[in-house]
């Protein structure tokens, strides 16, 4: 059965308790790993100059404490594929929503998104 690695782990600890319940249920059922959970003001000032997030310090989801969002990729990864190829990702998503659905717990899918696909996030609904 797949874990969490310690640094996987941590990211998802910094988490709101309804997306570590739905990543905790996720890993039961798929290896996945953990990239962001909270981001201070340096890492998301990099990640808008980077072009990996629209949004500037202290607008994005994940800059809450604890974090209303959270980046999460499917394992094993090919780096060199999955920009490319979204299937991963999309077979992934059903995996999430499943888990999410099970619990009770409204999910938004960046992977859904009309003008910024951002496969890899997950976030709560505002409100």
């Amino acid at each position: 059965m797949p874990s969490y690695s310690h640094t996987s782990r941590e990211r998802l600890l910094t988490c709101h308790p309804d997306l570590q319940k739905v990543f905790f249920a996720v890993i039961q059922a798929v290896d996945c790993t953990i990239s962001c959970g909270y981001r201070g003001q340096a890492e998301q000032d990099a990640a808008f100059q980077t072009g990996n997030s629209k949004e500037r310090y202290p607008n994005s989801r994940h800059n809450s404490n604890p974090s209303q969002a959270v980046d999460v990729y499917p394992c094993p990864i090919d780096w060199e594929k999955w920009e490319k190829d979204k299937g991963d990702f999309i077979e992934f998503a059903k995996v999430v929503k499943t888990e999410a659905e099970k619990l009770n717990i409204k999910l938004e899918w960046g992977g859904d998104w009309i003008h910024f696909k951002d496969y890899p996030h997950w976030q709560l609904p505002k409100g």
